[in-house]
């Protein structure tokens, strides 16, 4: 596989830089390589989004900071990538940005200074767990891995501040063979299944439960062992009280 390389090393206080090989305005502080992909950690950029920016086929990733600006772009894959039923409303969905324990992280094409999202993902960092609420890609660009970028991002956070993920998928069903490709693909990504009962609360007025299963990393876990994760997730992600019986 051919991987685009960053061009010529410059040296400031001593230590290593590398110049990205596409305009972004940007300090970097560390830039190191591995043969798939460059990243590197920058202290300021003009798009005022990220901590931590990565290279790979002409993408950049970033954990977005200003996360309004770009509710638009984002949306519209949302509402492509995702039925209804596990859609917000627009102003719904607008409201969670201003929520400090949501966060967006994103591919852009690097080709442009500010170029179109190509995938996100939108996730809440808990008190006790990380927690992916939607990841989704562009249809022109599905199939490339930047989905497994993104998650790999938060199964690196996850890992740092030593906190389990969840996410929520559809069971799998012999009728739709797009069931058995997602639990795959989170299962090639580190996530575990776990088939204990489990209901997503409704999103917007009107919707109702859906069941579906959860998924977990590092490893499974039980019901018993996951009802305190469960009790965060429905207050904070969906503001419904769980009671225990």
């Amino acid at each position: 596989m051919k991987v685009q390389r960053p061009c010529a090393e410059l040296r400031e206080n001593g230590a290593a830089k590398r110049h990205l090989p596409f305009p972004f305005s940007a300090h970097l502080l560390d830039f190191k390589g591995t043969p798939s992909f460059i990243h590197g950690v920058i202290r300021k950029a003009d798009v005022g989004v990220s901590l931590k920016i990565h290279y790979r086929k002409g993408m950049i990733k970033m954990l977005l900071k200003q996360q309004s600006d770009y509710f638009e772009e984002i949306y519209q894959i949302y509402q492509e990538a995702f039925p209804e039923t596990e859609q917000r409303t627009k102003e719904g969905q607008r409201g969670i940005l201003e929520n400090p324990r949501y966060h967006l992280r994103v591919i852009r094409d690097q080709h442009q200074e500010k170029g179109p999202i190509r995938a996100f993902l939108g996730y809440w960092e808990l008190e006790s767990c990380i927690f992916l609420e939607h990841l989704a890609t562009t249809a022109m660009c599905r199939g490339q891995g930047y989905g497994r970028l993104l998650i790999q991002e938060c199964l690196n956070e996850g890992e740092e501040k030593k906190k389990p993920l969840f996410l929520e998928i559809e069971p799998v069903v012999a009728s739709d063979p797009m069931t058995g490709r997602r639990e795959s693909f989170y299962h090639r990504c580190g996530f575990a299944t776990n088939h204990f009962f489990y209901e997503q609360m409704p999103l917007k007025e009107g919707d109702l439960p859906i069941s579906l299963w959860i998924m977990s990393w590092p490893k499974a876990i039980g019901e018993n062992e996951f009802l305190p994760f469960k009790k965060e997730i429905y207050k904070q992600v969906y503001g419904v009280n769980l009671v225990f019986k």
